[in-house]
């Protein structure tokens, strides 16, 4: 069991930092490119004229020395990228590897300092002040100097000499001077779609998905100088294996931090549905390429690969069994508990055994709660002792229901966790068998427990928690709320490559073209003064399905306009609806799901419906408010954190009740507003100046990491 005053509700000496413990920011890279020893790659899709993926795409293509490439972006562009094979021991690798990564980082502050000084310059919106611009320009001093102690330390170690031919700086600045920037378009410039289109215009944007969420820039940084290693171990990550918010909130989260200056590893089972493409440097760990993991009282052969996703680095776990093969991330032909219990012991050892001491060891829902129980009770015992445990509960709907023998798999004894304040779900009590609770454990395990908003952390401690309720109120002194955030690379209305143009909130302009295309395209009567509202859902009980049905009679009734586009179980009455509505010229149930058609959805939308049942935090309306779409929700979770309805700095409309007539009031008064235009400019506006960025969630969990160390 857990050594004694070692635990997680104890009290502790934050332990002293390793002098050789490396910091490094990990490389943003703001193109699919990266360094790699022996080859460089350059990647993305590209497209021929008509819109089709080029059969053979740069990613494809393997670059050697003194190699050039055309890329396609907003001008065609030639580019050196030098490789090199530097000689060097295995023990000078482990350190030559993080430096190549910090100074591709450090590379790309400068190319994001030298992007903000243009943008401070210019911005006629802001006042910016002689000692703005003063302090800019020292951050971006300090960071070429870092660029050049970096590759001379660099080359002492491998022998290699530091000039343009070598230097990871000029490689690092060439690739980032590459990426794809999305300009204005007049609207006598676009490229209208149409109905009758052989392909429909999202798909043929479905590549473009790619190259925007695959490593979009921050143009923003803000550096702490007390640097924090984080990994995060979780079973979603966006954009290679993203099922819902999980997956947005880990790469949000990990590369704000990035961009702040710290180091963050995300630990991610090698699905066999991840698209490597979005990968960049895909490559065997160099630390640790492989290893052996327990599992049911054998030893299994598990792969360790590394590379960057959206600037993060990410070390993907391969086992030599059947475990997350299948064409999606859940519901393969394995038993899923039992492959994310391995998944949490091959985590710990895969970091035990590569010499890794992060300060933070950060768990996401049932799938990986686990590590606290394995953590505390066989790794802290090895000497792996270093790492804090933060768990963040995404959803309480899913807790993850284990039986002792199922638990037993990864070599812990069950019966030490059969306890009220442990693991034991007490629902079971005297059942035979009686089981545990992993999302519990992970709770009681932890130093430190997040959800992702305060009004749902609130709700939970209230007797809206369900089962989990009892345990956290137990923990409720380590228990925090901090919303989640958007990350502003990738949902961006002024530099979105899947919109037809841009627009931002002083220049509204563009989303009155979004609109025009989308009715065009959708076959919808063109006219802007008719309001256009959306619903981007899954078609669950959860998001309050009988509402967004009701949606279509409100809509058809006042003279709206109605575009839903979502899947899941519920589809079938949608589908439904589809074949009445979809011949006419003002509903639309498009009953799919698409990335490109939800982008150019929020930036065409006049409104969007959030009207969900319970909602932990909630990432629509983030995204709705960016865009100038104004959200009507329920006032749940984090809906109610981030909406606000009222005369003086109102964003959005909101409602309480679960019935079709508190939600109709609602959707009336928000149709009502639209008709007065100066009023509606004005919430439109407001929405999309609030910041509901990663930048300022970031803070927070930083924070919270380092009161737990």
């Amino acid at each position: 069991m857990m050594a004694a005053g070692v635990g997680p509700v104890m009290a502790r000496t934050p332990l002293p930092r390793c002098s050789h413990h490396h910091r490094a920011p990990r490389a943003l890279l703001s193109s699919a490119a990266t360094h790699r020893r022996g080859s460089s790659r350059i990647g993305g899709p590209h497209y021929t004229s008509s819109g089709h993926r080029n059969t053979s795409p740069l990613h494809a293509k393997t670059l050697r020395r003194g190699e050039c490439v055309r890329v396609r972006g907003s001008s065609t562009t030639e580019v050196e990228v030098v490789a090199e094979t530097p000689s060097v021991s295995p023990a000078q690798e482990r350190i030559v590897k993080p430096l190549e990564l910090a100074a591709l980082s450090a590379a790309n502050a400068v190319k994001s300092l030298r992007y903000t000084m243009k943008t401070l310059k210019e911005d006629e919106e802001e006042v910016v002040d002689e000692e703005q611009i003063a302090k800019v320009k020292q951050l971006l001093a300090d960071a070429e100097a870092l660029v050049n102690s970096i590759d001379e330390e660099r080359a002492s170690i491998t022998g290699l000499p530091v000039n343009s031919s070598t230097s990871l700086k000029s490689t690092a600045e060439a690739i980032n001077d590459i990426v794809p920037k999305k300009e204005h378009v007049s609207e006598k410039d676009i490229q209208w779609a149409y109905p009758s289109d052989s392909v429909p215009f999202w798909q043929v944007l479905e590549d473009k998905v790619a190259v925007q969420s695959g490593s979009p820039p921050l143009t923003r940084i803000f550096q702490d100088s007390d640097r924090v290693h984080v990994v995060h171990i979780t079973a979603e990550m966006a954009p290679i294996a993203k099922v819902g918010g999980l997956g947005d909130v880990v790469t949000g989260l990990s590369r704000s931090c990035v961009a702040s200056g710290h180091q963050v590893e995300v630990v991610l089972p090698f699905y066999e549905c991840i698209n490597e493409e979005l990968i960049l440097g895909l490559q065997p760990d160099s630390i640790l390429p492989r290893f052996q993991s327990y599992h049911k009282g054998d030893m299994i052969d598990v792969e360790c690969f590394s590379g960057l996703v959206s600037g993060v680095t990410v070390l993907f776990l391969k086992p030599a069994n059947h475990f997350f093969n299948g064409g999606k991330v859940y519901g393969g032909n394995y038993n899923e508990l039992e492959a994310y219990l391995f998944f949490c012991r091959a985590s710990l050892e895969m970091l035990y055994s590569s010499g890794r001491q992060p300060d933070i060891l950060h768990m996401h829902e049932w799938h990986t709660a686990a590590v606290g129980m394995l953590y505390w009770d066989i790794y802290y015992k090895k000497g792996f002792n270093k790492p804090r445990l933060v768990m963040t509960i995404h959803n309480m709907d899913h807790s993850g229901e284990c039986r002792g023998e199922e638990l037993a798999v990864t070599g812990l004894n069950p019966d030490d966790y059969m306890e009220e304040d442990k693991a034991l779900d007490e629902r079971t009590r005297g059942h035979n068998p009686e089981r545990m609770c992993l999302l519990k454990a992970g709770v009681v395990y932890a130093n430190a427990v997040t959800t992702v908003s305060p009004t749902y952390r609130k709700e939970s401690l209230e007797g809206q928690g369900g089962y989990m309720g009892k345990i956290l109120k137990e923990h409720e002194d380590k228990y925090q709320g901090i919303l989640n955030g958007i990350d502003a690379s990738v949902w961006d209305p002024q530099n979105d490559l899947l919109l037809p143009t841009t627009f931002s909130s002083q220049k509204l302009e563009g989303k009155a073209i979004c609109k025009k295309y989308l009715q065009r395209a959708l076959g919808l009567k063109e006219d802007p003064k008719i309001p256009l509202v959306a619903c981007v859902t899954r078609l669950v009980p959860q998001k309050g399905v009988h509402l967004i049905k009701h949606a279509t009679h409100v809509c058809k009734e006042q003279n709206a306009q109605y575009v839903l586009l979502g899947t899941g179980h519920l589809q079938g009455d949608f589908e439904n609806l589809g074949h009445e509505h979809n011949g006419g010229d003002q509903i639309r149930m498009m009953v799919m799901y698409s990335e490109a058609l939800a982008h150019t959805l929020y930036a065409a939308a006049d409104i969007v419906l959030v009207p969900s049942m319970f909602e932990p935090c909630g990432l629509t309306q983030l995204v709705a408010l960016r865009y100038g779409a104004v959200p009507l929700v329920r006032r749940t979770g984090g809906l109610a954190d981030t909406v606000r309805e009222n005369p003086e700095d109102g964003n959005g409309f909101i409602f309480d009740g679960i019935d079709e007539g508190s939600f109709e009031a609602a959707l009336k008064r928000a149709l009502d507003a639209y008709d007065d235009e100066t009023v509606w400019t004005q919430i439109v506006q407001r929405g999309m100046q609030d910041d509901n960025s990663w930048n300022r969630s970031a803070r927070s969990y930083l924070d919270l990491y380092r009161g737990v160390l």
